[in-house]
């Protein structure tokens, strides 16, 4: 649910940065590799420096212990998960859309091809490219 609110509220943000559908302007392959790695750069950076965050007193103490919290009696990949919704925001939506945001001039099916593969292969998208 979470997942599906922060869409939808991001969605608007990344349509006026790479504008609408424009079948006849489809990047090349070579493009479209820039721009992936450049968001799975943008990914990787805004992953660490978040988490970091999360790291500093008040949040940890507010929002990031209870992930830590049960990762530390359950150490699996389905307790990883158990998180704050603002801690999901801060590393699980936040990092996938940075690299849209920032980066001018994609093109939506970059976008598109982005969040397909970083859903995929989340938590480092860039070890698999």
């Amino acid at each position: 649910l979470c997942a599906l609110i922060g869409a939808l509220l991001a969605a608007p943000l990344v349509r006026a940065q790479v504008g609408d559908w424009d079948a006849t302007a489809v990047p090349g392959f070579g493009r479209v590799l820039f721009y992936i790695l450049s968001f799975a750069a943008t990914t990787e950076a805004t992953t660490y420096y978040t988490h970091r965050l999360l790291h500093t007193p008040w949040l940890y103490r507010h929002v990031h212990f209870r992930h830590h919290k049960s990762a530390g009696r359950s150490p699996n990949g389905v307790a990883s998960l158990d998180m704050h919704v603002a801690e999901f925001l801060l590393l699980k939506f936040l990092p996938v859309i940075t690299g849209p945001l920032l980066l001018p001039g994609g093109h939506l099916l970059t976008v598109y091809l982005w969040i397909g593969i970083s859903t995929m292969v989340r938590p480092s998208p860039i070890l698999v490219i």
